[in-house]
């Protein structure tokens, strides 16, 4: 056996110690290594009862914030709901426009307001029929409707398709008997007598041909479409004939109605590529009233071409790729971003808009902010969301006087995410939720109209058609509210009370409103090392606070709960009010090594120089190694073999007096508490069931060790 004058050997900072052990009357020493829990409560709970602060949440620190979502709107308090649903519209003859939508343009002063769609081969018009509208999106013959025998009523050619929402309809006549049929695949849905409520709706092509349009703006009760650098644009009274202006410098790419540059009069702004602008106070033909364009201003250089023209608080903006300019009353330009010099992009200033008191727009792949002051935020749905995962690009902005929409391009799919900004306990905060789900279908514009007092509408490109939502302020309480067949929400990840400590869930509470058989909400599960949702339990289908056990249970280190809305009706939607999953954590095991150290004579074993020494141990910033010499280890030796790291707990070193029998005198020492760092963790479930079995009413299953639980 290796000769040894000590019993520990202590390495602290670069300092090497040596110290030994006080002895009992048996020669035993004052030493012990023990493992025990931290104080610690068993139960582990992820509850969540708001998702208002919106997506984006990695970590479960924000308790009204989530991970991500598809067709899902958590934008009213307290409740998660389904997405709206999407209108698919296509053209008079129910096929595909000819080509993607482009932009949209609301043309109200035409002698019937009309809302148009420009694609890169054709100008729509929206033209709608509404006699009758079912809200229930079903043929009801309690209504007064289409009366095929009566004279002046609306004429529905026998054979003819028709739109019922995004459904295609045929309808025959035999004397006074409709019979509708649903789809293309020829299923007769019902049969009605005389009447029938027909909702049609459809885009019809302009008479006048447009090809190549790249804006759409109305000014002074006239629309105007511009069709880029090289092509004369065209403008139209009532939408569906187009005149091409024959005006000297008759070229534009995009317009802006505003006032000229000394506030004189309201002008009609264009640009043209590279970097030309212009004006006019009427941008008809010379014939028709129009007024020839004055000589253009030249913003920067033709190294960039500009991509838009707006205002923000009456200063008008001219966004570049490379740069974003104010042009000042007296012609003067003013670059505000000469950082864009080196973040050139076609993207940036492509889609702009206005919400409260500040201005948006599109910044190469993310979204700017410029306030009332000029000062700019970046900002965004996937702004400062690097840790879930997700990058894109704006392909479309628009807003109404509650809501900023943007539509985000994040590689496969496209989301218009639905935000607003709003003053919270931290501070301004934006809420971003993704609100419509696009998916694979192309979308580079997206656009909000009203068409009615009660029909609020967000118009999108959706492939080679287009298609619409429905906005309202309380969905739920809406009767023109269409709600999606699914969506789902994600939440963000728990790690319980500690990171790497065993997770074992069970069960879940919820509280729910308007489910049914066929409205439901089926919960589910994704550990970080799943790439899948897995269901936690049968989809909830009851409403009020419903207790479930899990399908079998669930252990993880940290762990993300989503919930999957369907329904099988439109006009409704189920809620979730509350979500909690419950069960235990297993702890890590502390090993505790308890010494108690002599004091000797010579200098490196007396009292104050051991306190000294033991105090440095208690305030090291750096971990200490501790060797039990007596079984041959070393500090300079293996870590884990030779020594162990630790620290020493709160409240030592104490000096204590240790009693002897026999007639000895009793012995000054020096206790102390040792904690090891970086050990192992106690894998047995069993060993902790007697203190969690008033929270799992289940029985060990001696057979299955490492998760012995069955679910009761």
């Amino acid at each position: 056996m290796t000769n040894r004058t000590h019993d520990h050997e202590l390495l602290i900072g670069s300092t090497t110690y040596r110290l030994n052990l006080i002895r009992d009357d048996n020669g035993k020493a004052l030493y012990s290594v023990t493992e025990d829990v931290p104080e610690y409560s068993p139960e582990i709970a992820f509850e969540q009862t708001d998702w208002i602060n919106g997506h984006g949440n990695y970590w479960f620190n924000d308790e009204s914030a989530y991970f991500e979502g598809q067709s899902i709107d958590t934008t009213q308090e307290g409740r998660i709901i389904l997405g709206p649903k999407i209108h698919e519209v296509y053209e008079s003859d129910g096929t595909e426009l000819d080509s993607a939508p482009v932009c949209f343009g609301w043309f109200a002063a035409a002698s019937t307001p009309v809302w148009l769609c420009a694609t890169a081969g054709k100008i729509y018009r929206y033209a709608k029929v509404d006699t009758g509208i079912d809200t229930n999106e079903t043929l009801d013959t309690t209504e007064t409707g289409v009366d095929l025998d009566a004279t002046g009523a609306t004429a529905i050619p026998v054979g003819s398709v028709i739109h019922v929402e995004n459904e295609q309809m045929y309808v025959t006549a035999t004397g006074t008997t409709l019979t509708v049929v649903r789809g293309f695949n020829g299923t007769t849905a019902a049969t009605h007598a005389t009447n029938i409520d027909i909702y049609i709706s459809k885009w019809t092509a302009a008479t006048t041909t447009v090809a190549g349009v790249t804006d759409l703006k109305e000014f002074k009760g006239i629309m105007y479409a511009a069709v880029g650098s090289t092509t004369k644009y065209y403008y139209s009274t009532d939408g569906n004939t187009w005149t091409q202006t024959d005006l000297t410098d008759g070229y534009a790419v995009k317009f802006l109605s505003s006032y000229n540059a000394d506030g004189t009069a309201v002008t009609l702004w264009k640009f043209k590529k590279p970097n030309e602008i212009s004006y006019t106070t009427d941008g008809r033909t010379v014939a028709g009233g129009g007024s020839q364009w004055a000589s253009p201003a030249y913003i920067g250089d033709t190294s960039a071409d500009i991509t838009n023209l707006f205002l923000v608080n009456d200063n008008f903006m001219i966004g570049r790729e490379d740069n974003l300019y104010n042009y000042d009353s007296v012609g003067g330009t003013h670059p505000l971003m000469d950082d864009l010099k080196t973040s050139q992009s076609s993207r940036n200033f492509q889609y702009i808009a206005t919400w409260q008191t500040a201005t948006y727009f599109s910044r190469g792949d993310r979204l700017g902010e410029l306030s009332a002051s000029n000062t700019f935020n970046p900002v965004g749905p996937l702004e400062r969301t690097i840790d879930i995962g997700k990058v894109g690009f704006c392909t479309g902005l628009t807003a109404d006087h509650n809501y900023l929409y943007a539509a985000i391009d994040e590689g496969t799919n496209i989301h218009i995410y639905k935000a607003r900004e709003v003053r919270t306990v931290k501070g301004l905060l934006w809420q971003y939720c993704p609100w419509v789900f696009i998916g694979t279908n192309a979308c580079t514009t997206i656009s909000v109209c009203q068409h009615s007092t009660t029909d609020r509408r967000l118009w999108f490109g959706y492939g080679t058609h287009t298609g619409y939502v429905t906005i309202t302020d309380n969905p739920t309480a809406d009767s023109n509210a269409r709600f999606a067949s699914s969506g789902w929400l994600r939440m963000s990840y728990t790690y319980g009370h500690n990171l790497y400590w065993d997770k074992l869930f069970n069960r879940l509470i919820t509280d729910t409103k308007g489910c049914s058989a066929t409205e439901t909400i089926s919960p589910y599960y994704r550990k970080n090392t799943d790439t899948t949702a897995t269901a936690l339990t049968a989809a909830i289908t009851t409403n009020g606070v419903v207790q479930t056990d899990f399908t079998s249970l669930v252990a993880c280190k940290k762990i993300q709960f989503q919930a999957n809305l369907a329904t099988g009706d439109s006009t409704k939607t189920p809620e979730l009010l509350m979500f909690k999953a419950t069960g235990v954590e297993n702890p890590e095991a502390i090993r505790i090594h308890e010494c108690t150290y002599a004091i000797g004579d010579k200098p490196s074993d007396r009292a104050e120089t051991l306190r000294s020494i033991l105090r440095t141990a208690r305030t090291s910033v750096a971990l200490i190694r501790l060797a039990d010499l007596r079984y041959g280890e070393h500090v300079a030796g293996t870590t884990g073999t030779d020594y162990a790291y630790v620290v020493l707990q709160p409240g030592y070193p104490k000096e204590v007096e240790v009693v002897h029998e026999k007639g000895r005198q009793p012995e000054l020492g020096i206790q102390v508490r040792w904690q090891e760092v970086g050990n192992t963790i106690v894998d047995d479930w069993g060993y902790y069931y007697g203190a969690i079995e008033d929270i799992f009413q289940d029985v060990y299953d001696a057979t299955n060790h490492a998760l012995g639980f069955t679910a009761v």
